[in-house]
């Protein structure tokens, strides 16, 4: 089937404006966006139908599947929206959108979809009528949950009448199993019913929450998986995903903030990025808005920007930074731990209080004169509406955890002892507390003190960002205290209320940030105008907190996962309004974590972006984690690879055929007449060391000149592909291949390549790390960190500090106790000191059919420097005449490494072979200190 084959549908219709189709009536409707936000938003809706359109005549007999990135709270919805609306204009007759594991989730994606993708409201629903199918109906919003038969139960001739007349279907359904199913059953009959070329459109928003397989056979008991319910759209049956109708083409595209999973789980699953990864852009300080050479676009005031990562962890030197380290609650008793999460909560609501009433006296506007109030359009309501004030406390991601929150705001507001953990779980969800928040009132003036401290803070706050470029609109509060303290008194501690948001059935309904139609057919403000929100995992993905200033997060999971904390962060989006009121109050080791994660985070999109630019299609971008974090839980048996390749590496492999090695050379040419001395310990002779020391360059370019007859890698393979991410993430320009060297093999003909060692064994991996080190002293490298100090970005440490850290080498050579090299290229070195400096052959246990040694380093028995014993091969360099320092080292996870600033060795070892030749091996010794990271790999295929 070709492309001119494809039923296209009309544009336009009843409810557009005149001859407009539904792309350019949906970008009218995004009026509220800064201008600079609507172009990039127009360029990223058409760059991703681009990758649709030049990919989808290249897939037969499957969907055309994709991935699009977006940054935590930073427009994916509208993203969806602009692309569907431009799917239709382009032909696509059916658009699914699969939204939230939770109604409230499903609610705010089905509303944005009304409002702004379909144009609805009461006066054209008719005329709406006319235009399309939309599954559910729009008035179905405003109702009660729904049964999936009912929100899905349109006719098939109806479904199928409007498919022939070229009228789109658009149905937004929860990620849901029953309602799946109802919509999967409506679709395939009207589309047979139809019987003509049609393309079908899913977009599967939140893609990491429950469309993810980790195994490829989830087992044929109980109910399929998610993703396999959402592979029933378009498959044939439930052992077949083939497309159930032979002139039907599919798209699947995946939205997530968190990709971690969808990157890393194998192609069994159908909803897995098969043809495509790209990225949505956000607002912020640098970036053309025209070019998508980056993951920002500039705009020239805060207020448009998106407030991430960047900005709540910026660098230490930063004067202003919205993050409150909390002390860890690790060893504390229980009634220790209420007494300080007492104090913490106590901190974070006068933040809170404070912060809002600052912004209700910027706006001229009461939360008390207008309660109660009707008005005659939903535009009035937005005009006189006082500034939404919202604060997140997160106590943990149990249920009965919430309600003990509550409770404990109970406690702090009304100055109450904390009750004992047995009598709270008993009342736990059962009798929900009545807070009096005007007991605060004679407080206030009690302890004016603490309180007025947050009005200086935010004070200092505002002045530090008006130096900051495009931040010279940020309002500075007024410094009179008795202005503030009277809002607080009249209009804050009024309005308050605390919501418990959870899935239990004594929790409060969902947020309600939008303007409410009366019975009266008139409007009211929305409910959550001055609110508390209690809640853990139903606040962790998807829903936009209004007005989200303060943030108290008491988690300390045992085994924190990027992905699923990354979410977490709710703090995140368009705060620049109020963003020097913005707070998040977490313990110390979290916030070291949320900057790990959104490092890894900006690698990733920045290497996306880079693999555009270099048309690299296919390249799966790297996956990052941690020593202190994972990536995600959600696929299981990832593989860790860590980027330094270890505190003393050793090539233990040699060269593999008869004859002279040809790695033998490599040292010749570094042991010239006169550049060497020798090295004694206990009167003997122990090798020969060259005067000077090298530099990583250098040390790198030499290793590159290392040969082997079975040890190819290629650079695409998994376990370097890494080098050319951070080529892309590091460099941030377009380059040839600059770390990763690996040299010709020989007689490599006709052979393909191969890798017969590992990362940690293989020379040229080695020197890659240390072309890395090198270019790292002087770039800023976001997705790196000290090994020494894993919670601190490599970007944190100053020139000077990496400078420091930059190590040189001492090269080395090691004499055995074998005979005098004969026959060989390095015979004559050190025959200029004397015949005892000749090089002796090392008698080392050989495996000759693999062509390795058995062990590794030998001699590794270090004692007090007052004795005239020798150290170790490892500190052979500290046996250097006229060196008398001891040997320094630190410890990083148990392993001790050279110490932060001392110098590293490379140590060639002349080992006589089982077939009694002399064959090189070569070990190394690392300092301390040098850039690292952790990448993870996809589990091994099953």
């Amino acid at each position: 089937m070709t492309d001119d084959r494809i039923w296209r549908v009309r544009t336009g219709g009843p409810g557009s404006s005149a001859g407009a189709g539904w792309y350019p009536s949906f970008m009218e409707r995004q009026s509220g966006l800064h201008e600079l936000a609507r172009v990039a938003l127009d360029v990223d809706t058409k760059h991703i139908v681009s990758c649709i359109e030049t990919r989808l005549h290249l897939v037969e007999g499957r969907p055309l599947s994709g991935l699009v990135l977006g940054a935590v709270q930073s427009g994916k919805t509208a993203s969806m929206l602009s692309v569907s609306a431009l799917a239709i204009d382009r032909g696509f007759n059916v658009i699914v959108i699969v939204s939230g594991t939770r109604v409230s989730l499903w609610r705010q994606t089905f509303n944005r979809a009304i409002r702004d993708l379909d144009g609805w409201s009461r006066s054209v629903d008719f005329k709406r009528r006319q235009a399309r199918v939309l599954m559910p109906s729009a008035d179905s919003s405003e109702a009660g949950m729904l049964s999936p038969g009912t929100m899905f139960g349109e006719s098939t001739n109806r479904l199928a009448r409007c498919l022939k007349e070229g009228r789109p279907l658009i149905a937004v359904v929860m990620k849901q199993a029953d309602h799946l199913l109802a919509l999967t059953g409506a679709l395939q009959r009207s589309i047979r019913a139809a019987d003509r070329p049609a393309k079908m459109l899913i977009i599967d928003d939140e893609a990491d929450d429950g469309s993810i397989l980790s195994r490829p056979d989830p087992g044929s008991f109980g109910d399929p998986p998610l993703a396999k319910r959402i592979e029933g759209l378009w498959a044939t049956g439930p052992s077949n995903g083939g497309i159930f109708h032979n002139q039907l083409r599919v798209v699947y595209l995946a939205y997530t903030a968190t990709p971690q999973a969808n990157l890393l789980q194998h192609d069994h699953n159908p909803l897995s990025p098969r043809d495509f990864v790209t990225c949505i852009r956000s607002p912020g300080v640098e970036g053309a808005v025209k070019d998508r050479d980056s993951a920002a676009y500039q705009v020239p005031t805060l207020f448009a920007r998106h407030t991430g990562g960047g900005h709540f962890y910026p660098p230490p030197s930063a004067l202003f930074t919205p993050c409150v380290p909390l002390a860890s609650a690790q060893g504390l008793s229980q009634s220790d731990w209420d007494a300080a999460r007492l104090e913490h909560l106590g901190n974070a609501l006068r933040s809170f209080i404070v912060a809002s009433a600052c912004r209700l006296l910027e706006s001229g506007k009461s939360y008390v004169a207008s309660r109660g109030s009707d008005y005659a359009s939903r535009q009035e309501v937005l005009e006189r509406m006082p500034p939404i004030a919202s604060m997140l406390f997160n106590p943990g991601s149990q249920v009965e955890s919430h309600f003990d929150g509550e409770c404990l705001i109970r406690c702090w507001v009304h100055g109450e002892a904390v009750p004992s953990a047995s009598s709270r779980a008993e009342t736990h969800g059962l009798e929900r507390p009545e807070i009096d928040w005007t007991r605060l009132t004679s407080r206030i003036k009690i302890e004016r003190d603490c309180w007025r401290a947050w009005l200086a803070e935010f004070r200092r706050s505002s002045e530090v960002l008006r130096l900051q470029p495009g931040c010279s609109g940020v309002v500075v509060p007024t410094d009179d205290w008795e202005s503030v303290e009277r809002v607080i008194v009249e209009e804050i501690l009024p309005s308050i209320c605390v919501q418990v948001v959870n899935s239990s059935d004594a929790a409060d309904s969902a947020p309600d940030f939008s303007p409410r139609e009366t019975d009266g057919s008139g409007w009211t403000f929305p409910k959550s105008l001055c609110s508390v929100f209690v809640a853990g995992n139903v606040m962790s993905r998807g829903l936009t907190l209004e007005g989200l200033s303060t943030t108290l997060f008491l988690r300390d999971p045992e085994a924190p996962l990027a992905d699923t904390q990354m979410q977490m962060q709710r703090w995140f989006g368009y705060r620049g309004r109020w963003f020097q009121y913005c707070r998040v109050f977490a313990f110390e080791d979290q916030i070291s974590r949320f900057r790990q994660y959104n490092a890894a985070d900006e690698a990733l999109r920045t290497e996306i972006f880079a693999i555009e630019r270099q048309s690299a299609g296919g390249v799966s971008p790297q996956v990052l984690g941690s020593r202190s974090f994972m990536p995600t839980g959600k696929v299981e048996s990832i593989r860790q690879l860590p980027l330094a390749p270890s505190a003393a590496p050793f090539v233990s492999n040699y060269w593999e055929r008869r004859g002279p090695d040809p790695n033998l050379e490599l040292v010749q040419r570094l042991f010239l007449p006169g550049q060497y001395e020798g090295v004694e310990a206990d009167r003997l002779p122990r090798g020969l060391i060259l005067k000077r020391k090298l530099t990583l360059m250098e040390v790198a370019d030499f290793l590159d000149g290392f040969r082997y007859v079975g040890h190819d890698p290629r650079p695409s393979a998994e376990q370097h592909a890494r080098w050319s991410s951070l080529e892309r993430t590091v460099l941030r320009q377009d380059v040839p291949p600059t770390f990763f060297r690996p040299g010709l093999p020989f007689d490599s003909r006709n052979r393909e390549s191969r890798d017969a060692f590992s990362h940690t064994r293989c020379p040229y991996s080695i020197a890659a790390y240390l072309r890395l080190w090198q270019v790292c002293v002087d770039q800023s490298a976001s997705s790196l960190f000290p090994n020494d100090r894993p919670s601190c970005l490599w970007s944190h440490l100053s020139v000077d500090e990496r400078r420091r850290r930059c190590p040189r080498f001492a090269i080395g050579i090691r004499f055995g106790r074998g005979d005098a090299l004969t026959g060989t290229c390095l015979d004559e070195i050190g025959a200029e000191l004397g015949e005892s400096w000749r090089i002796r052959s090392m008698k080392r246990e050989t495996d000759d059919a693999r062509s390795q040694l058995v062990g590794t380093w030998g001699s590794r028995n270090p004692s007090d420097r007052s004795e005239a014993s020798y150290l170790g091969d490892q500190f052979f360099d500290y046996h250097r005449t006229g060196e008398t320092r001891a040997p320094r080292s630190t410890n990083i996870d148990d392993t001790p490494w050279r110490a932060i600033g001392e110098d590293g060795l490379v140590l060639f070892h002349p080992i006589l072979s089982g077939r009694g030749e002399i064959r090189l091996a070569v070990g190394f010794c690392l300092p301390a200190g040098g850039p690292d990271q952790i990448g993870i790999l996809r589990p091994l295929a099953n």
